[in-house]
C-alpha cells in the first residue's frame, strides 16, 4: 500500500487478497506483506467500500 520497505523495523503483517470466508486460500498468491499500519488501513477502505455499497442496494 505505502510501497515503502518491509524492512525498516515495522511490524509486518500477511493480508489475504481474496478473505478466507469468501474462498480465498493461504496460497503465496493470495497472500501480501504489509506494514502493521497499512494492513489496518487496507481493512478500514475495505470496510467503507462494503457500507457504500450496502447504502446504494438500499436506496
Amino acid at each position: 500500500m505505502c510501497n515503502g520497505s518491509l524492512f525498516n523495523d515495522e511490524a509486518l503483517q500477511i493480508h489475504h487478497v481474496f478473505r478466507r470466508v469468501d474462498g480465498g486460500s493461504n496460497a503465496s498468491e493470495n497472500l501480501l506483506l504489509l506494514h502493521l499500519y497499512c494492513h489496518q488501513q487496507q481493512h478500514a477502505s475495505d470496510k467503507r467500500r462494503k457500507v457504500d455499497s450496502d447504502a446504494l442496494q438500499l436506496a
